[in-house]
């Protein structure tokens, strides 16, 4: 384990992209588990506003081994496949997303007080395609 002093101190952006997201929650999971980073600050849009979400969520109540099993919750709750969205009828559906559903799991990974009893920087961008 690295003390605490010797951490590196960063800041993340996460992308969105629907599936792009499930791939964060690995490369997060490893980071988390390395211990040689202190996040000090996530933003995100779409998935990785979700991602950002859980991740600052499970960092203060949990730390780095917290915010892991936050993670892994939130994307073992997601139903797979993820149903296809057809751009071309334009169902507003948010691309390979299922937005319902995500937007119930995000709010269920939201602290009782909100967001701001976390300790990280936290910023989301979300976005929905006009119908």
């Amino acid at each position: 384990m690295v003390a605490v002093k010797d951490r590196k101190t960063i800041t993340l952006a996460l992308q969105g992209g629907g599936a792009h997201g499930a791939f964060t929650w690995g490369v997060l999971d490893r980071l988390l588990e390395d211990g040689r980073l202190s996040i000090e600050g996530v933003s995100g849009t779409s998935a990785g506003a979700m991602n950002a979400v859980v991740l600052a969520d499970g960092l203060h109540s949990g730390g780095p081994d917290g915010a892991r099993e936050a993670l892994e919750a939130f994307w073992r709750a997601m139903p797979t496949p993820l149903p296809a969205w057809d751009a071309q009828a334009g169902d507003g559906a948010g691309g390979l997303w299922p937005t319902d559903e995500a937007s119930r799991l995000s709010a269920e990974s939201l602290p009782e007080d909100g967001l701001f009893g976390l300790p990280s920087a936290v910023l989301i961008l979300a976005a929905r395609p006009p119908k």
